[in-house]
């Protein structure tokens, strides 16, 4: 196998791993390897990991299946989480840290069985799919999910048998603890949510009629981004009569996170927030995997009046030893927002 450049492409990566391992073109392989890892989103973990698998990519396999247990909610819902391998989804499902309900675990099983039915050209009814799951049945802690919706859904799918019915209705009465369920609630590995803040002091009020805010920042470890902290109306603003003069607590937020090809990875656009706080927290809908390389946090505020303004800004900040974060000047912003001052005072990890 002779090359010049290691340049993959996304839609050829996968083949290209496959046939350097099976010539046992090692450095090709590796490379291979370390590019699928820098690349890995919600959208093609599940294809990586399969890989992976079959390849005995331990490293890799390891890391993929990380990032699943920690988006699980996302990964769960994508179309290849059903292409999965029946050993590929027993790894994850089994997975005490999987950050998803039970329901939503559930619901990915029940769509991955109606998938595997269809790829042997069977009826996907209730005892085909049965059939279909096997050993995955007794990953899913039907004990853990809402009694309604087992009720209203998982008894209609007709999927368990009726002394499993009969066993999850009675579920939490003392004279019946011999359950076929697991019983104990999964357990996120994101537990502590931490507030960082890069500035140790507030300047002067910082006007919004410039409102396009960027700063840069590199985690030195994976972490997940639950959000970002801005800053909220003065103190002047913030005491207006709330008569008509109320709207004016009102700013429309829109922010962006790109990674470090420019790419869009996260927006959130005219979110209108009351702006009363000094610091204004503006979460994720999902927590969002920070890998070791630089990302821009892009922010767009429409306001009458002005916010507080960060002075003294710190370039790293360390957390507890073990996590260092830089930050860095971004050329998108618009105003005086850099890393000495204003806006963009946090950040919101689960550690």
């Amino acid at each position: 196998m002779y090359y010049e450049a290691f340049e993959p492409k996304r839609d050829s990566i996968l083949a290209l791993q496959y046939a350097a391992t099976k010539y046992a073109v090692h450095h090709i392989v590796k490379a291979c390897v370390k590019w699928l890892d820098d690349v890995v989103t919600v959208e093609n973990v599940c294809d990586i990991f399969q890989q992976a698998q079959a390849l005995d990519e331990t490293d890799l396999s390891s890391k993929c299946l990380d990032f699943i247990t920690q988006n699980g909610r996302l990964v769960l819902q994508k179309l290849s989480f059903e292409n999965l391998s029946s050993y590929c989804v027993e790894l994850i499902i089994k997975q005490n840290e999987l950050c998803a309900k039970e329901e939503e675990v559930y619901e990915a099983v029940k769509c991955w069985a109606q998938s595997e039915c269809a790829r042997r050209n069977i009826t996907p009814c209730a005892h085909n799919m049965r059939k279909m799951l096997g050993g995955l049945h007794n990953h899913i802690r039907y004990a853990q999910m809402d009694r309604k919706y087992f009720a209203d859904r998982v008894i209609v799918d007709e999927i368990l048998t009726a002394e499993e019915k009969l066993s999850r209705s009675f579920l939490g009465s003392d004279s019946l603890d011999t359950t076929c369920f697991i019983k104990t609630a999964r357990k996120p590995l994101f537990q502590q949510e931490r507030r960082v803040l890069r500035f140790p002091s507030v300047a002067l009020p910082c006007p919004t009629a410039l409102n396009i805010h960027a700063i840069e920042l590199k985690c030195y470890r994976r972490v997940f981004l639950r959000g970002i902290v801005i800053y909220g109306a003065t103190f002047s603003l913030r005491n207006t009569r709330r008569t008509s003069a109320s709207l004016s607590f009102l700013s429309n937020v829109s922010v962006k996170l790109l990674d470090d090809s420019k790419c869009t990875i996260f927006s959130m656009e005219g979110s209108r927030i009351i702006m009363e706080e000094k610091f204004q927290e503006i979460l994720f809908d999902e927590p969002i995997c920070l890998k070791p390389t630089w990302y821009a946090v892009i922010l767009h505020i429409e306001s009458p009046g002005n916010t507080y303004a960060g002075n003294k800004g710190e370039n790293l900040i360390n957390i507890d030893d073990e996590v260092f974060i830089e930050f860095r000047d971004c050329p998108l912003s618009r105003n005086s927002t850099n890393v000495s001052r204003d806006q963009i005072p946090g950040l919101l990890l689960c550690i």
